[in-house]
């Protein structure tokens, strides 16, 4: 009896711990900085940015809350990528909830959760 619990505490231990693992791959933060290759609203009002030597990914939202960004806030990122492309200049944003923190590798169309963007220098 005591063998059958061993064993299935080595496998509750090793189950969590390939849980915990999962769910930090996917946790990562990408910091993305780069000149505004597209920017560009597709319904349902969702904003997709592309990002010189990204693949693109969905920013937020216009109308509802995505990803913890309000539609306000959305619409303040929104107008500064498009400012940012009109005048040539590179951004800064910060993806919470990308797969990988090598922003190249975040894959088209993902759906961020972006707690900053910024035009730079």
């Amino acid at each position: 009896m005591n063998l059958f619990f061993s064993k299935i505490k080595k496998l509750l231990i090793l189950s969590f711990l390939s849980a915990l693992i999962h769910s930090q791959a996917f946790a990562a933060t990408a910091v993305c900085t780069g000149k505004v290759e597209s920017v560009g609203v597709h319904n349902p009002g969702l904003v997709y940015l592309d990002i010189v030597g990204t693949n693109g990914f969905t920013l937020c939202s216009v109308d509802s809350v995505l990803n913890g960004v309000t539609p306000m806030t959305c619409k303040s990122m929104y107008a500064s990528a498009l400012l940012a492309k009109a005048n040539g200049s590179k951004i800064n944003i910060y993806v919470d909830n990308a797969p990988t923190e090598d922003c190249g590798s975040i894959p088209s169309w993902h759906s961020s959760a972006t707690r900053f963007l910024a035009i730079v220098p």
